[in-house]
């Protein structure tokens, strides 16, 4: 779905291939077989532009040979291997504005706390589950009280999102998971 930012083509194909064979009992074996398995809709959105059409198919076709044999499961594991090691790893991402009639930016949540990253998936800021002080919300707005560690103090972080309950759910399981861990 493109949530991960995939830094290096090698990845690309490797990955856009095995998606493929994932899901086709056999593994397209001429260009235009694999732009009409709709090749295109693998690849992550900001390569797609990267080279032409014509030029994926040409370079997930030269990685057949290395995926086109293989189980689902053992490609199914594989890619969950390579996946497993980019940095956005097993993040729930939600749409959040700093000011109601703001810029979006996004609130990724995962086992270690909350990063704030621009709609690009670049880091802002990040906060542990240690430095949550408290957080609720509305249906409409999210709110976070954070120690500012440098500052010695609190500061409250106010986000307006559709997603509020979902993102304090979320946060709610994660910190008590963080706090049981570490007792």
């Amino acid at each position: 779905s493109g949530n991960i930012p995939i830094k290096k083509e090698t990845d690309v194909v490797t990955l856009t291939a095995m998606a493929i064979a994932c899901d086709h009992e056999t593994f397209p074996t001429t260009e235009s077989e694999l732009l009409e398995q709709d090749l295109m809709s693998y690849l992550p959105v900001p390569w797609r532009t990267k080279r032409s059409d014509e030029r994926w198919a040409s370079t997930v076709l030269a990685s057949r040979s290395k995926v086109a044999k293989k189980s689902l499961e053992s490609l199914q594991a594989k890619y969950i291997d390579i996946v497993r090691k980019m940095d956005l790893y097993g993040f729930c991402f939600f749409y959040v504005r700093r000011e109601e009639h703001g810029s979006d930016m996004i609130c990724g949540v995962n086992h270690e706390g909350l990063t704030f990253l621009n709609l690009s998936r670049q880091p802002l800021e990040s906060y542990r589950y240690s430095d949550l002080h408290r957080w609720g919300g509305s249906s409409t707005q999210f709110w976070l009280l954070v120690s500012d560690r440098k500052a010695s103090k609190k500061n409250k972080i106010l986000l307006y999102t559709s997603q509020a309950r979902d993102l304090s759910s979320l946060i709610l399981d994660y910190a008590v998971l963080a706090a049981d861990k570490s007792k």
